[in-house]
């Protein structure tokens, strides 16, 4: 039940990845390319824990694009799902670990999988557990308290996005967190209806 005003955000973020497209470097398309190797490992550590394969593909899609990052980023995230290292410890994983791309998906998929039951009420717990990959567990805890009397209780995380101006949220790559990843979805799901002729990133997991 998403409202319209968080439809717009989902369509601002698909709109990045068909101009993405048309660019000079056609990177939406090598996106997906690099996706069809890593979707049968992601797929199959998100099943093994109980948890839509779907969110597994996409998050990589998120945080690398698929690629396995092995530089630090700014905050000191690294490999494909992009966990801190501290993080990655409450998990039971190394630094280098965090680096192999099968003991990283499932981290993410316990972490997941964690998260939901946070939330076992909403009807968006499974989108307030990316968010919560995102932003942290507490973070978003405290949040949904702060915007409790919002007129879209239906939608908690169009709640959390339309009152992000009154919440101490970081900068607006982060907090449209969600919004990019159904974006992410929609996009490699149906690619043909972007012009592309390859199927959609699941159907390269296994047990489809």
């Amino acid at each position: 039940q998403l409202t319209p005003s968080f439809e717009t955000e989902i369509q601002g973020s698909l709109n990045s990845y068909v101009q993405r497209l048309s660019d000079k470097h056609n990177d939406a398309r090598l996106i997906i390319e690099r996706s069809q190797s890593q979707a049968p490992l992601i797929m199959t550590s998100f099943r093994a824990r109980g948890v839509s394969p779907l969110m597994g593909l996409y998050l990589a899609w998120i945080e690398s694009e698929f690629v396995n990052l092995s530089a630090p980023s700014k905050a000191g995230a690294i490999g494909m799902f992009q966990f801190l290292p501290q993080t990655g410890m409450r998990f039971g994983l190394t630094p280098d670990e965090l680096l192999d791309v099968g003991k990283s998906a499932d981290a993410a998929a316990q972490y997941l999988a964690k998260s939901m039951k946070i939330f076992p009420e909403d009807k968006m717990k499974e989108v307030l557990a990316i968010l919560a990959y995102n932003r942290g567990e507490g973070n978003v805890k405290d949040e949904l308290l702060q915007v409790n009397d919002s007129t879209e209780k239906a939608c908690s995380v169009c709640s959390l996005s339309a009152q992000r101006t009154k919440l101490d949220q970081p900068p607006q790559k982060d907090s449209d967190y969600v919004a990019r990843f159904f974006a992410a979805a929609i996009f490699g799901e149906n690619p043909q209806a972007f012009g592309l002729s390859t199927p959609p990133v699941s159907s390269f997991g296994t047990g489809n």
